[in-house]
Order: structure tokens, then C-alpha cells, then sequence
């Protein structure tokens, strides 16, 4: 038995997610997976790339690990997520729940979560990862059952939600009525270290569990000491439904998803990698190569000689030193990373902050043109549509559970956006690339005018000459809005 085969779906997903999450946990994450590799001479070069700051086929590995202490990751895909987040959260949402399961709201998952912010949490870890899972579990009673349902309420015998990271749910199968019909969980799970036997000594461990739930019971198996997975626990499941359900960050199949990201990861990494370019140019500028040319290194005055800090060309036999240095970097490196730098930043804001064309073959009301011409207002609303429909399954699942009607179950998510919350941020954020010398404030001009920011009968070349002429001093470091102070956690500079 292979308990570690993987959906097609899963797989066709899986580089994405890695990514986007690893951005999303910044740059400690991002680090660590280029820290995999370690040499045992500063002289010894790494073939190929590593996975995300790259390096060169000709970078020896001490330089390469200066350049990754120094290197810094722009937090792009974390503030975006924050920025959906904060539309979709910033209002209450409505839930009209059975008594039984309004006492499970402060503390749905058994670890004295409110729902609120459980459902929170799994609407930000689909968006980051692309899907994520919520499990609606209910534990099973000792052989002999219990005394009451006070001894069960005490014994926490309830059900509860659990989140389930997207990369934990592997496999999974589909009925002909589009429903799961079972669905594989791996988890790591640790080991327990008994203090009788004075666990505090040994290593912690985790061992390796698959869990397959299907629509009338559940297996557990655990790897044996043989290597080969063994079942360590079943139970009935009652549901007739397997109780797992999917949020989606941008859905692309029933039971798979793309990080909302999934656009903007590899322009991150590009700058990432640019970033890093640029800084080991100015180092070296700060602190060159020492070299010399001529038919033997120097000796120094003791008697040793050092070359690790520089380099020797040998000339022609005969005489002293010919020629000594430093190796100065110079040329158009310097300001052509920098421009590539800025296209990035201005690609990566046009992206996330993107905006549809007015489709002129439609007649659409002002409202819906809103809606479709900027990317925060249309994906958002769609996503929290979706995870109104997800939260709306999972409390109808665990009425199940407790015997309550499904039809019971009542929630609304507000979709009530504030567009010109949305308009701040756009203004704001091509404002800070202007002001930072990395946007022209013609483009910016441009960019507000197809985005309808502007009115229809302003001349961008004549806003562009007034400008130029003087005649119009924009502050583009702007005040606090009322958009922004209702953004919250949201950085106005996205």
C-alpha cells in the first residue's frame, strides 16, 4: 500500500503555493530555502541556480552567502493579502445559527477561537496558498460510552472545525454527483516523549499519519517501524458526506486553487534577484578587488603572502611587478538594474491593483462599471461570495453532527466595499512611485486616466506642460484619508 500517491491537480498546484507562501512568510522563509546548499572552501562554486536568489555558474560559494546575508525581500505578496483581507473582514458578517451550534461560536475549533476569526484565518490561507481546507470533526466516545451529556460536554466530546493547510489534503476522488467521495489528509505528527521515562532527554520526532475520510467511515494508518503504514484507528462516519470543505484563493478546478498571487510571485523573485544584484555592485564599489600583474604574487614584508582578498595574473619571466590595483566596477550596470528595479515595483503594483477595460458593447450601470475596471473590487467580491458559500457548508456539516437541521444555517458575508477606499490606494501608491523618482508623473497621469480616476475632459499632455511649467505643485505625499483610516491595517503605500 503507497498511501503518498498525490492528486494530478495537487501536483499541477504545487510549485505555486510553495512559492507564494514562502513570499508571503518573507524572508526568513525565502532564506532558508537557499541556505540548503553549503560548501567546505570559499573557493567551491555551486552549479546552477539556487531556488530563489540565484547563483551565477561562475559565484563562488563564500560570495554567494554574503550576498544572501545582505539580501532583503519587499514584502509584496503579504501586503496584498492584507489588503484583501481588510475589504472582505472589515465589516461584520451576519450568521443566524441553532442554539447548539451558537454555543460553539466563541469557541469553535476546541482551542478558544471565535468563528469570527477562524474563518478569517482560512480565507487568508486560501489566498495565500490557493486552497485551503476545513475539516468539521467529531470525537469519538470511549467503548463504554459516557454517563450523560454533561460527561460528554466535559469530556469535549463536540464537534469542532480544524484547519487543514492546502498542502496536507493530497488526494481525494469525486462521485457523479461532483461531491467528494473520499478525500487522503497526510499530517506530521509528534511524538509523544514520556516523562516517566525522562522524555526531556531525548530528541523530539514526529511520525508520519494519513487520514482518509470517506462518506460512511474514516481510516487512520501511521508508518510502521517496517516503513510500511499500518492502521492504528476507524470509525463510523454518520454524515453520509465526507466533512472537509475547500476555500479557494482563485479556484481552478472543484478541488484546487491558485494563490491570489499567483500573477506577481515571479516578478517578486526578478526583483528580489535585482535587488541583490544591485547591492553586491555597490559593495564592490565600496570595497574592490585588490589585483597585480607580473611574473611572481608579491611577497609581503613577513614573509607570506595573501591572495585570498584579490587576484594574480602572471606576465612574462623576468623584472618586478608590472602592474598593481583594484578591479572597480564601472559601466551601465548601476543605473540599468535600477530601471529594472522600478519597471518591476510599477508592474507589480499595475498587476495587483489592475484594472478590467470598460466593455463598450455592454450598457453596464456605473456600479457594476466600478466593479469590473479595478481588480480589488471584482476578485474580492467573487471570493467573498465563495467563502460565504464555504462557511455557510461547514456550519450546516457540524449541525449535522448535533442533529440540527442544515436549513437552519444562515450567513451573509458584507460585500458592501467602499470603492474609494480602493481609489486611495491606487492614488496613493502611484503617488509614492512618483515622489520616489520611480514613476514619471506622466504615467501616472496615464494609469489614473484609463482607470476613469480622472475626469473625462482632462488633457494629460496639458496636465503634463502645467507641470512642467510650473504651474501646478501636487503634493504627492498625502494626507490621510477618511478611505484610509477605514483601510485600518491596510499600508496606504501598497
Amino acid at each position: 500500500m503507497d498511501l503518498t500517491f498525490e492528486h494530478a491537480d495537487f501536483v499541477a498546484t504545487t510549485a505555486a503555493r510553495d512559492k507564494a507562501r514562502d513570499l508571503y512568510d518573507g524572508n526568513d522563509a525565502v532564506k532558508a530555502k537557499d541556505k540548503a546548499v553549503s560548501a567546505t572552501s570559499s573557493t567551491t562554486v555551486i552549479t546552477g541556480s539556487r531556488k530563489y536568489l540565484y547563483q551565477g555558474n561562475n559565484e563562488v560559494d563564500a560570495d554567494y552567502q554574503r550576498r544572501l546575508k545582505r539580501a532583503a525581500l519587499d514584502p509584496y505578496v503579504e501586503k496584498i493579502i492584507t489588503a484583501r483581507q481588510a475589504l472582505m473582514f472589515g465589516k461584520a458578517h451576519k450568521r443566524v445559527l441553532p442554539p447548539k451550534l451558537e454555543s460553539f461560536f466563541d469557541n469553535c475549533d476546541r482551542e478558544h477561537t471565535p468563528a469570527s476569526v477562524f474563518f478569517r484565518e482560512a480565507a487568508q490561507d486560501a489566498q495565500i496558498d490557493g486552497i485551503h481546507w476545513v475539516l468539521i470533526d467529531m470525537p469519538i466516545l470511549p467503548e463504554n460510552g459516557l454517563d450523560s451529556a454533561k460527561a460528554e460536554a466535559d469530556a469535549g466530546h463536540r464537534p469542532f472545525f480544524q484547519h487543514v493547510p492546502g498542502a496536507n489534503v493530497i488526494d481525494w476522488d469525486v462521485d457523479s454527483d461532483g461531491q467528494l467521495s473520499w478525500a487522503k489528509i497526510y499530517q506530521a505528527v509528534d511524538v509523544v516523549r514520556s516523562v516517566e521515562k525522562e522524555g526531556w532527554l531525548s530528541e523530539p520526532s514526529t511520525v508520519d499519519q494519513w487520514k482518509v475520510w470517506t462518506r460512511d467511515k474514516w481510516v487512520l494508518y501511521e508508518e510502521g517501524d517496517s516503513g510500511k503504514p499500518e492502521v492504528i484507528g476507524e470509525g463510523d462516519n454518520v454524515l453520509g458526506v465526507v466533512p472537509i470543505v475547500p476555500f479557494f484563493g482563485v479556484k481552478n478546478t472543484s478541488f484546487s486553487g491558485w494563490p491570489v498571487c499567483r500573477s506577481i510571485v515571479d516578478h517578486v523573485i526578478q526583483m528580489y534577484n535585482r535587488d541583490s544584484d544591485l547591492d553586491w555592485g555597490e559593495y564592490l564599489l565600496a570595497h574592490p578587488i585588490p589585483y597585480t600583474i607580473g611574473p611572481e604574487p608579491p611577497i609581503f614584508a613577513d614573509g607570506t603572502m595573501n591572495v585570498s582578498k584579490g587576484f594574480h595574473l602572471r606576465s612574462v619571466i623576468g623584472g618586478g611587478v608590472v602592474a598593481a590595483g583594484y578591479m572597480e566596477t564601472s559601466g551601465a550596470g548601476f543605473s540599468s538594474n535600477r530601471d529594472s528595479i522600478k519597471d518591476l515595483r510599477f508592474r507589480i503594483l499595475n498587476i495587483a491593483l489592475s484594472q478590467s477595460q470598460r466593455d463598450s458593447a455592454q450598457v453596464r450601470s456605473e456600479q457594476g462599471q466600478r466593479e469590473d475596471r479595478k481588480f480589488f473590487s471584482a476578485s474580492v467580491h467573487t471570493a467573498s461570495e465563495l467563502y460565504e458559500s464555504a462557511e455557510r457548508r461547514c456550519w450546516e456539516i457540524m449541525a449535522q453532527w448535533v442533529g440540527e437541521s442544515p436549513d437552519s444555517v444562515k450567513v451573509e458575508y458584507s460585500t458592501d466595499y467602499d470603492d474609494k477606499q480602493i481609489e486611495a490606494m491606487m492614488v496613493s501608491a502611484l503617488g509614492a512611485l512618483v515622489s520616489g523618482g520611480m514613476l514619471t508623473e506622466e504615467t501616472m497621469l496615464k494609469t489614473l486616466s484609463k482607470g476613469e480616476l480622472l475626469p473625462e475632459d482632462v488633457d494629460v499632455t496639458q496636465e503634463v506642460k502645467n507641470l512642467s511649467d510650473g504651474q501646478i505643485k501636487p503634493d504627492l505625499k498625502e494626507k490621510p484619508t477618511e478611505a484610509d483610516k477605514n483601510i485600518g491595517v491596510v499600508d496606504a503605500n501598497l
